[in-house]
């Protein structure tokens, strides 16, 4: 049975009718408890927040104000505001919130300034504190939203997102979680960046140093095996092209992902990442790793590299598609894989000569531990191609 963490007029009465009809009933949840919990549940996240005080609505809402929110090793960023709407605590001890709503946010060092116009996070749930289950100890949220986010160096806006939606399932314990998550308008801007030399590559390309674009993420993942599947992760530029990866790793379970966030918490506390770094080495060989593909898919970039070079060496972009493939095989033979060069040999030469997309898959016979492929990568690192049955594959 939910219940409102602050009593108002109107909720005194519904409670005394409840206690008429039921042999229990349990006190409300304060508005300091609430943030209390909040601000211990996001330092699992690496975020520790602070603030000034609370403004309490005396029912189902309250606001933290002078918010200031801080990363292991970084500046704090300021928050003026974090709004809490639609808080209930439910029988089970857990909270949830209809929807937290973050201020402007604001970060920004010598060199660095980051902003955001404001967040918003869905349905966040706070587990209860008694909860041993690992799954059920985790922080939820069912969609999160931002706009206007930019990044600007040196006084110079770089880079700017006009809104970032990102989505999760329903989740439970023996069922996976869908994610999906948007960023349109992409805006990047590298005029100027740089030294001279990149400079000058940018306006050989026939680039200004001004781009723009999207991303987009989905996926899936079973917090009681482990599984994790991405079936898209795209970043798109115009004029450029499109790089796409998938992946499908199994073993990051809900207990594997609170052993990495305590592992995590400790680092920060200790301030040794190099003991960090070792206790997550021992984490590899529970996760497994089953497939994974990267291409790329061409929106004129492709052609205007062969047309620099071409003009480098005084020929045609057409001479110097016909001269990759040549040149492959002697790239290419310090691997001793025959069949590995002239399968990436005519790949890439269908590609250049007509470019579409081109990719690179692994998938082997069965999964494999990540410590075992680090194993087979320092002993024979030239065997992981068959091992992991790497193809190339273009304009398919």
């Amino acid at each position: 049975m939910p219940r409102q963490f602050s009593l108002s007029t109107k909720t005194v009465t519904l409670a005394a009718a409840l206690l008429l009809s039921t042999s229990s009933f349990s006190l409300a949840i304060e508005a300091s408890e609430v943030a209390q919990r909040f601000i211990e549940f996001t330092k699992t996240q690496g975020q520790t927040i602070s603030f000034v005080s609370i403004e309490d609505d005396n029912g189902d809402s309250f606001t933290m104000k002078g918010v200031s929110l801080a990363f292991p090793n970084a500046k704090p960023a300021t928050v003026a505001n974090i709004r809490f709407d639609g808080v209930l605590e439910n029988s089970d001890g857990s909270v949830t919130i209809n929807s937290v709503k973050y201020d402007t946010i604001s970060f920004s060092n010598e060199q660095v300034a980051v902003s955001m116009a404001g967040a918003t996070i869905q349905d966040y749930t706070l587990p209860s504190k008694s909860s041993p289950d690992a799954v059920r100890s985790m922080v939820y949220f069912s969609g999160m939203s931002g706009s206007d986010l930019k990044i600007s160096v040196a006084g110079q806006d770089v880079a700017s997102m006009a809104n970032i939606n990102i989505n999760y399932g329903t989740v439970t314990s023996d069922q996976p979680v869908d994610m999906n998550a948007e960023v349109t308008g992409v805006s990047l801007n590298i005029a100027g960046l740089g030294d001279q030399k990149f400079q000058g590559l940018i306006k050989l390309l026939g680039y200004d140093g001004k781009f723009t674009g999207q991303m987009q993420f989905g996926g899936s993942w079973n917090p009681v095996d482990g599984r994790m599947d991405v079936n898209k992760y795209n970043i798109q530029l115009d004029n450029v092209g499109t790089l796409s990866m998938l992946f499908t790793i199994k073993g990051y379970t809900a207990e594997m992902a609170k052993r990495l966030q305590d592992i995590s918490k400790q680092a920060n506390g200790s301030q040794s990442p190099q003991m960090a770094g070792m206790m997550m080495m021992q984490e590899l060989p529970n996760l497994f790793f089953e497939s994974a593909r990267i291409g790329f898919t061409d929106d004129s970039i492709t052609r205007r590299v062969l047309k620099m070079q071409a003009a480098q060496m005084g020929g045609s972009p057409d001479d110097v598609a016909k001269m990759v493939p040549v040149m492959l095989p002697l790239v290419l033979g310090g691997l001793g894989n025959a069949e590995f060069t002239t399968m990436v040999t005519g790949a890439v030469g269908r590609f250049v000569s007509e470019p579409g997309n081109i990719a690179i898959s692994a998938k082997p016979a069965k999964p494999l531990a990540f410590s075992e492929l680090m194993g087979i990568g320092m002993a024979a690192p030239t065997s992981l191609i068959g091992t992991l049955a790497v193809m190339v594959t273009a304009n398919e």
